[in-house]
Parts: structure tokens; C-alpha cells; sequence
């Protein structure tokens, strides 16, 4: 090893003004970018994947509907619409209230469905242009739509259970990194300023 000292006439090159000069910190790196940039593209591509599994879904009960108030109709076809007819559940509803009951729901099933698949599709193409709003939209979305589901039927909160958890925690940690992204974008022009 040399003890010789530096010399003082050898200085390091400067680096121009229109190159920054990346400091390495903790979470700003070039890595922690890129999975920052991961975690929200894949963030995304779920929310893709519930509007295109919500739009089958849509399609698949739509028609499964279809069949059981097919069923329905048939057995209220002996009866006149207005004829009173004794419900399991101890109510009287008349026989033409309950096919418009049967017709709407059928309606109401498809139209729902569906709409919440395309809405998710519609928030998947918004969160690749801004993806802090887009992706919150559709946590927010998400959960609230299974809320109420589990509050229509109790039974549904246990239905698909691991896919509901890996949406949700795949949607929070894009939330996150989007959030972490837009503060670390806000600190650099600051700085810039």
C-alpha cells in the first residue's frame, strides 16, 4: 500500500449541469423505481383481470338467471296477474307483481354485473395514464362492492375468499407505491424549483 498522499493539482472531473448527480438513499434508487413502477403496472394488470372475470362472471349468472326465471314464469303460468299468491316467507304478492319482479331482476343482473366489468376495465386504461387515482378508485370499488354483497348474503364473504384477499393486497400495495412514487416526484420538483 502507498502512503502517498492525493494530489492536490488531480481534481475530479465535474459533472455538467444538465446531468443530475444520483445520490443513492434509501427507497429512491434505481431498483426501488423500477419495483415502485412494478408494483403499480402489476396493481393494474389486476384490475384488468377483476373487470374481465367480473364481465364472465356477468355473462355466466346472466344466463344461469336466464334458465331459473325461465323456471320461474313456468310455474306462475297457471295464474292470473291478478291472483294473490302466499309467499314462502309469509308475504301475498300478486302473480303479475312477480313476474315484473322476475323480468327485472334478470335485467338488474346482467346490467350490474357487467357494468362493474366494465368499469373496471374502463379504471385499468385510466390507471396507466395516473395510476394514484385510478388504483384507489378501484380498491375503493372493489371493497365496496363485496360489502355489500356480504351484506345482501352473509355467505358470499367466504365465497373466493383467497382471490378477494389477493386483489385487495395486490390493489393496497399499488396504492402505496403510486403514493410513495407521486411524493418522491413532488420532492424532486421542489428541489428543481
Amino acid at each position: 500500500m502507498s502512503d502517498a498522499a492525493p494530489n492536490p493539482a488531480v481534481t475530479p472531473p465535474e459533472l455538467p449541469e444538465t446531468m443530475p448527480r444520483q445520490v443513492r438513499t434509501r427507497g429512491r434508487g434505481r431498483y426501488s423505481t423500477k419495483s415502485r413502477a412494478n408494483n403499480t403496472r402489476n396493481a393494474a394488470r389486476w384490475v384488468l383481470a377483476i373487470g374481465i372475470i367480473q364481465i364472465v362472471f356477468g355473462i355466466f349468472l346472466g344466463f344461469n338467471n336466464r334458465s331459473v326465471a325461465a323456471k320461474a314464469r313456468e310455474h306462475l303460468s297457471p295464474f292470473a296477474d291478478d291472483e294473490v299468491l302466499q309467499l314462502e316467507n309469509g308475504k301475498t304478492e300478486t302473480a303479475g307483481a312477480l313476474r315484473l319482479a322476475i323480468d327485472r331482476e334478470e335485467v338488474q343482473l346482467f346490467v350490474v354485473l357487467i357494468g362493474l366489468g366494465v368499469m373496471f376495465l374502463a379504471i385499468y386504461f385510466w390507471a396507466r395514464k395516473s395510476p394514484l387515482p385510478a388504483l384507489g378508485t378501484a380498491l375503493a370499488l372493489y371493497v365496496t362492492v363485496h360489502a355489500v354483497d356480504a351484506v345482501a348474503d352473509p355467505n358470499n364473504i367466504y365465497r373466493g375468499m383467497v382471490l378477494k384477499v389477493l386483489c385487495i393486497l395486490a390493489l393496497v400495495r399499488g396504492v402505496k407505491s403510486a403514493l410513495q412514487q407521486r411524493a418522491l416526484n413532488q420532492q424532486d420538483e421542489a428541489a428543481q424549483a
